[in-house]
C-alpha cells in the first residue's frame, strides 16, 4: 500500500527488473491493464520506476481475495448462498466478457486472482501478469 498526495490509500505492486525479458514481461502487463477500465478490473493507475524496481500503481481493493473471502466466511460456520455465488458469478463474467470483446485474454484466472470489495462486494479481477492482447480478430476454440 502506498498514500498518494491526496490522502487516497492505493496498490503497489513491486516488481524487480532482473533482466530484458523480465522488463518485456512486466511492460506486457502494464500494456493490457492501461487498455482495461471496467468497474470489475482493478484499475491501473500509473506506474514509477528506481534503478531496480518497477512500482505498478493500482487502485486498492479494500477487501482479500475470493480464496481468503470464502474461508473467512467458512470458518464463523457459514457457506456463501447460491444467490451470492450468482451475483459473484455475473460480475466475474462481466469482467471477462469485457476483455474478451478488447481481445486481453486473462490467462491465469482463479479466486486467489479476483479480489472482493469488502464495503460493496463487488468482485474485481486482479494480477495481469499472465494476460495477453491477441493481435487480430480473436477466433473461437471451436473455430468460428
Amino acid at each position: 500500500m502506498a498514500l498518494r498526495d491526496d490522502g487516497a490509500e492505493i496498490a503497489v505492486k513491486k516488481l524487480r527488473i532482473k533482466d530484458d525479458a523480465t522488463a518485456a514481461k512486466i511492460a506486457r502487463e502494464v500494456s493490457v491493464m492501461q487498455n482495461l477500465q471496467h468497474p470489475n478490473i482493478v484499475r491501473l493507475l500509473g506506474t514509477s520506476t528506481d534503478k531496480r524496481f518497477l512500482y505498478i500503481l493500482m487502485e486498492l481493493v479494500s477487501g482479500n481475495s475470493l480464496t481468503s473471502f470464502i474461508s473467512k466466511w467458512r470458518e464463523r460456520g457459514h457457506n456463501l448462498s447460491e444467490k451470492t455465488i450468482r451475483v459473484y458469478t455475473r460480475q466475474l463474467l462481466e469482467g471477462l466478457e469485457y476483455c474478451h470483446s478488447r481481445n486481453i485474454i486473462h490467462r491465469d484466472i482463479k479466486s486467489q486472482n479476483i479480489l472482493v470489495e469488502s464495503a460493496t462486494g463487488r468482485l474485481k479481477i486482479g494480477d495481469w501478469g499472465g494476460a495477453k492482447q491477441l493481435l487480430g480478430k480473436a477466433r473461437r476454440a471451436n473455430g468460428g
